[in-house]
Parts: structure tokens; C-alpha cells; sequence
């Protein structure tokens, strides 16, 4: 218990610039719900400035995950809400489908974590396009009260993507 503690705190850190701790408990390694299981890092790519900051990461699911998806979608999702999954002040979203309506820049209620969409300082990282494909159906997605975060899975490409800018 006592190493979750330093583990969370120093992934917070890392969230107000101080990615000392990624050396240790690298940031992709706490961002997904368990209920994912433990997919493969594909690539990530961030970047840490005072209380700013971007986080991208892509992970390849494996094929017993996206075969439960298919099949039970927002039903398995949601099955393990994993309480230490999000921050308590800033909490993600219950699992929803795609598409999503509205969240583009031109609208209200737009998703701020689509900066980050295909990565942060390297645009060259493998990735999907996240925004374009959310306005299809298909998809599942989870959203911070903010809008910063985002955990998009997709099925058909077999890959989970973490998306965080604010």
C-alpha cells in the first residue's frame, strides 16, 4: 500500500512538471483501469510545464481484452471501476460509445485532450486519429470532468489510447 502512495504521488508530480519519478514509475504505467488488463506501451510521448502539461500514449490490448470489448462493450468496461483509476477532484466519466457529439474546437463543450491526439512533440509517433474516428460509431471513451483526459479504446485498430493536454 505504502508504494501505491509513492507511486501516485509521484505520477501527480509529474502532472505539475516534476517528472523526476518517471525515472522510477514511468507515468504510463497509472493511467489506464485495471480492467484493461495490461497492455503493451506501443509509444508515449509527454511534455511537463508549471501545472501545464500533455501526455500521449498508445497501447496494443491484448486479443482476450478486445475479444470481452466486442463483446460486452460498455457492459465490461464498466464492470471494474476501479477506484484509484483518475484523480478524486478531477474524475473520469462512466465508459460511453462513440460517436460523440459536439467536442470539436468550434463547440462548447469542446475536448480539450485532443491536443494531445497523435502525440506531443514527436507528431511522428504511430497513433490513430483519435478525434476524427470518436465522431464514428464503434468506439468507447472515457472523459475527465475537465475535458483534459481522455482513454479512447478501439476494438477494430485492437489498441487503448491515453490523451491528456491541459
Amino acid at each position: 500500500m505504502k508504494f501505491e502512495r509513492v507511486r501516485a504521488t509521484c505520477v501527480a508530480l509529474g502532472f505539475l512538471g516534476l517528472s523526476a519519478c518517471d525515472l522510477l514509475f514511468p507515468w504510463e504505467d497509472a493511467v489506464l483501469p485495471k480492467v484493461l488488463g495490461h497492455p503493451k506501451l506501443i509509444k508515449s510521448d509527454s511534455f511537463d510545464g508549471f501545472r501545464e502539461g500533455c501526455r500521449y500514449a498508445i497501447f496494443k490490448l491484448s486479443p482476450e481484452t478486445i475479444q470481452k470489448i466486442r463483446s460486452n462493450g460498455v457492459e465490461f468496461l464498466s464492470s471494474d471501476r476501479d477506484a484509484s483509476h483518475g484523480h478524486p477532484r478531477n474524475p473520469y466519466s462512466p465508459w460511453m460509445k462513440t460517436p460523440i457529439v459536439g467536442g470539436r474546437q468550434q463547440d462548447r463543450n469542446y475536448i480539450y485532450a485532443y491536443g494531445a491526439d497523435g502525440g506531443c512533440n514527436d507528431r511522428t509517433v504511430p497513433s490513430i486519429d483519435v478525434e476524427r474516428i470518436s465522431q464514428k460509431p464503434g468506439y468507447f471513451y472515457q472523459l475527465t470532468a475537465n475535458r483534459e483526459g481522455m482513454i479512447f479504446v478501439s476494438p477494430s485498430h485492437g489498441v487503448v489510447v491515453y490523451i491528456y493536454f491541459g
